[in-house]
């Protein structure tokens, strides 16, 4: 039996921003990317993922991340927008079969994103 392999949460959260392609995420999404990464891979494959500490992320990451005022929405800073800078940072050490993971997830969260606008924009017009 394989070892089970712990995934940095954080490295996970900054994927987030990654995979979406977007510079502007609410907290709550960082937290679901998180949630619905550990609930494809915890108990499913060899790797897992814990929860995700928005302080901590925001601490560690503090270089390429920051908050507005009411913790409602994190930034990527304009410094490291560069993808393959992205990558290189958020990747590292992370294992080849979680890649693709975390691209779904992604696109999945971007699809939210996009119906929650439409949603707000429908409902403006009535």
């Amino acid at each position: 039996m394989r070892k089970r392999q712990i995934i940095d949460q954080n490295k996970v959260a900054a994927n987030a921003f990654l995979t979406t392609k977007e510079d502007v995420l609410d907290v709550d999404q960082v937290k679901r990317y998180v949630e619905l990464v550990s609930e494809k891979i915890n108990g499913k494959t060899n790797m897992f993922v814990g929860g995700l500490d928005i302080h901590e992320f925001l601490a560690r990451y503090s270089f390429a991340f920051c908050v507005n005022q009411k913790y409602e929405y994190i930034y990527l800073l304009s410094e490291i927008k560069n993808g393959k800078i992205l990558e290189g940072l958020f990747r590292e050490g992370l294992p080849e079969e979680i890649i693709p993971i975390l691209k779904e997830i992604g696109r999945e969260l971007a699809l939210e994103q996009i119906e929650d606008k439409t949603t707000k924009e429908y409902v403006k017009t009535k």
